[in-house]
């Protein structure tokens, strides 16, 4: 459990689902790259429907910020403030061209196919989907993780659904949870593998949030994606009231599970990074005072983006 003294609201975390089924992985093992390690098919797995969560380009970003200004007036803008704006095109054409060959990749193999992003993927849209196909780059398979499996987003008959990712910038984009850097190259050769069953299952856990308060008065979630602030999706998750039993062991009285799970860590600090956290950690009936910059709550998949940026 890990609280937070004098500022609100209070957070508990929870790693408990480590034997969550939520990622299937295609083409991480080969009869050629690991010979002592057969794969097996997966026979229970039906390929009918892929949702494809597209990266969402540097300048897509901005054509959605400044969505009255002309193509022209938006070239002048960014230009302005000295931004390559050449950059930008050139990325989000290779970007744009490389979701389209996965799309019709899918396509040519019989797979309806849906395109969505970071505002437009739904609850609806990742029920209806058989896989869930993250295109870009380790940022996009995180946030499409989060969304696969969600407390919301099970489908009536509990079934979970799969995540492959394709990496869209092999050459400048180290992509650790997409597929192998060799199928950007081949994309059909990894939905053939994906079609003929010829792979195996990856397993990782994630972390739920729970918010913890005294009183009915909890603050609203926000997901927050390049400075722009959206509401989480609330539905059927109003504060809840806890057990007698829950209220003396947590010293609250109401609680709300965020409907996103982390799949690499949770950081749990100051919104503004010059401040300094006091955090009050309870571990296993421990209870520890500490002042710091924050604290990570990590699963075995982690971040390298710590040591690397």
């Amino acid at each position: 459990m890990l609280t937070r003294t004098q500022l609100f609201p209070r957070i508990f975390a929870e790693n408990r689902l480590a034997a969550v089924k939520y990622r299937r992985m295609a083409g991480t093992t080969s009869p050629d790259a690991f010979p002592h390690r057969p794969v097996t098919p997966e026979k229970d797995f039906s390929m009918q429907r892929a949702l494809i969560v597209a990266k969402l380009s540097r300048y897509e970003f901005e054509r959605r910020r400044y969505p009255d200004l002309t193509v022209d007036q938006l070239e002048e803008k960014i230009r302005g403030r000295g931004t390559d704006y050449d950059s930008l095109i050139r990325f989000n054409e290779m970007h744009t061209h490389f979701r389209k060959d996965v799309v019709q990749a899918f396509k040519d193999y019989g797979v309806e196919v849906r395109v969505v992003d970071r505002h437009s993927i739904t609850k609806e849209s990742i029920n209806w989907a058989d896989m869930i196909v993250p295109v870009g780059g380790d940022g996009t398979f995180l946030m499409a993780a989060s969304r696969a499996d969600s407390i919301n987003a099970l489908s009536s008959t509990g079934r979970k659904v799969p995540v492959v990712g394709f990496n869209s910038e092999p050459e400048s984009s180290e992509g650790r949870l997409m597929l192998p850097k060799c199928y950007s190259s081949d994309i059909r050769g990894a939905i053939e593998r994906i079609m003929r069953r010829n792979f195996t299952w990856m397993h990782r856990s994630r972390i739920r949030i729970t918010h913890l308060a005294s009183n009915g008065n909890m603050p609203e979630a926000i997901d927050l994606h390049e400075h722009k602030g959206n509401n989480m999706e609330h539905l059927s998750l109003e504060p809840e009231l806890l057990d007698p039993t829950e209220q003396e062991l947590y010293d609250a009285k109401v609680k709300r599970t965020l409907p996103y799970l982390a799949l690499n860590e949770v950081f749990i600090g100051e919104t503004l990074s010059a401040r300094v956290s006091h955090l009050q950690l309870r571990v296993n009936g421990s209870v520890t005072n500490t002042k710091c910059s924050g604290l990570c709550v990590s699963t075995g998949t982690g971040s390298t983006s710590w040591h690397t940026r």
